[in-house]
């Protein structure tokens, strides 16, 4: 049972690796894919908003202090295990400018890990006078500059914090594969030496000997159940 749980333990390790690879992996979609598949889900002033309830209830639960109620509209991009949610929020008076955050989720087949940008780009003062600082919550996020050649510069988001439920599936399927690719050939090999009469490690027939006669593994012993009646 020990060992079950330990090869189990150690698949699971591996499939947890091979997920934040993957999340990883997926950080970094074309420029076209995003632009392509943008589209406002919250706050169209062309037409009736279509409002997504979960996402605005992610506004209101991990908004910082300072920020509206609720966003102003909502911009959402998506490509192969990526997925970029664009909030904003208006101006509310000549002295405040927009404020903004920006959440990306990546991950296959579920998006197992994310991170935020906030962004308050309100100044400090009054009219002329006023100095922008803007003030920057980052949430479990690393930055990458790429420049692509045509004199621009990129930042791709690395997302850092794990999805509770999406990391924990991901994990499992990736885990389950390992084993299927690393694990399940040798599993399947020491089954059929085993119906054969061979030793499982060596493939040597087995003889009445507890122990492999040709490199001392131990045997299984297979006992039959005899069932007697009384007379």
């Amino acid at each position: 049972m020990l060992k079950w749980t330990r090869r189990a333990s150690i698949f699971l390790l591996l499939g947890a690796i091979v997920n934040v690879a993957v999340a990883w992996g997926c950080a970094f979609p074309s420029m076209d894919e995003i632009l392509d598949s943008s589209s406002r889900i919250y706050g169209a002033e062309d037409a009736s908003p279509s409002v997504d309830v979960n996402r605005i209830q992610w506004w209101r639960a991990h908004a910082p202090k300072g920020f509206a109620r609720d966003p102003d509209h909502v911009w959402i991009a998506s490509a192969f295990g990526y997925e970029e949610i664009l909030y904003g929020v208006d101006a509310r008076s000549p002295e405040e400018d927009a404020k903004e955050a920006l959440r990306v989720r990546t991950g296959f087949p579920l998006k197992s890990m994310e991170c935020q940008v906030w962004t308050d780009t309100t100044g400090v003062g009054v009219g002329p006078n006023r100095v922008p600082y803007p003030r920057v919550v980052r949430r479990g996020v690393f930055g990458i500059e790429r420049r692509p050649g045509n004199g621009t510069t990129r930042v791709y988001l690395i997302p850092l914090r794990p999805t509770p439920v999406g990391f924990a599936v991901n994990s499992v399927l990736y885990g389950g594969s390992c084993w299927l690719l690393l694990g399940g050939p040798r599993s399947l090999t020491r089954w059929r030496r085993m119906c054969r009469g061979q030793c499982t490690k060596c493939g040597y027939p087995r003889g009445t000997s507890p122990v492999c006669t040709e490199c001392g593994e131990p045997l299984p012993v297979f006992t039959s159940r005899v069932t007697s009646t009384r007379t």
